[in-house]
């Protein structure tokens, strides 16, 4: 892949499985939990968000592997319930729950299966038109996280100020993003003078979660 293709493509296949990415474990997996926060609406079973959120703990190394196996069989269940039931709109309530078990599988299955099959199967559960929609979001939330691998940003460590880090860890544990063009402030007051840096903070309309890659620079994540 090209870096004019990684910003031209809607196949999120491609995206994912690109191997400029998958050996990323822990932004796969927020990868994957922010997408299956996407497909909230569809989940029945209230518990698959704090399913979620233990998988998003276990990517930041806050919870052992036995913990995470808990919630993925957990949400297998609730999977294979959906899919053994009757209930109306099942197709796309299972997807949604298949969508939380993936994020929730052990590092050894590998990174594109915790983001894939929210999307790439779902055309029965959800439609041609929603799927398209699903899929232009999630793409959204790859290229968040990822931001431009071909061109890797030199974060110079003075950027982060304890203002800086301080807004950025509130975005991250509240996963509300609505601080992001403060933040592009407080890293530009700090010196940041980095285009790319500053316009994913400022840009209208962006989706931001968990591993967003300006975030991650500014808390040191890998």
């Amino acid at each position: 892949m090209t870096e004019e293709e990684w910003f031209a493509t809607d196949d999120l296949a491609d995206l994912v499985q690109w191997d400029g990415v998958r050996g990323r474990a822990r932004k796969l997996r927020l990868l994957g939990c922010a997408s299956a926060r996407q497909l909230e609406p569809w989940l029945r079973n209230p518990r698959m968000l704090k399913a979620v959120g233990a998988a998003e703990r276990y990517a930041d190394g806050l919870i052992k592997d036995a913990a995470l196996a808990r919630w993925g069989r957990e949400a297998d269940r609730a999977w294979e319930g959906l899919r053994r039931s009757r209930v109306r709109d099942k197709s796309s309530k299972v997807a949604a729950h298949w969508a939380v078990a993936h994020a929730c599988l052990p590092d050894e299955y590998g990174g594109c299966h915790y983001v894939t099959p929210a999307v790439l199967h779902m055309d029965r559960a959800f439609g041609a038109d929603a799927r398209a929609e699903l899929q232009t979001r999630f793409v959204g939330l790859v290229r968040d996280v990822f931001g431009n691998p071909f061109r890797p940003v030199a974060f110079d460590p003075d950027w982060r100020t304890d203002t800086a880090v301080s807004l950025a860890r509130g975005m991250y544990e509240a996963r509300d993003f609505a601080a992001m063009p403060i933040l592009a402030d407080a890293l530009q007051d700090a010196g940041c003078d980095d285009e790319p840096v500053l316009t994913h903070c400022r840009a209208d309309g962006a989706v931001h979660v968990r591993g967003c890659w300006v975030v991650d620079l500014v808390l040191d994540k890998a």
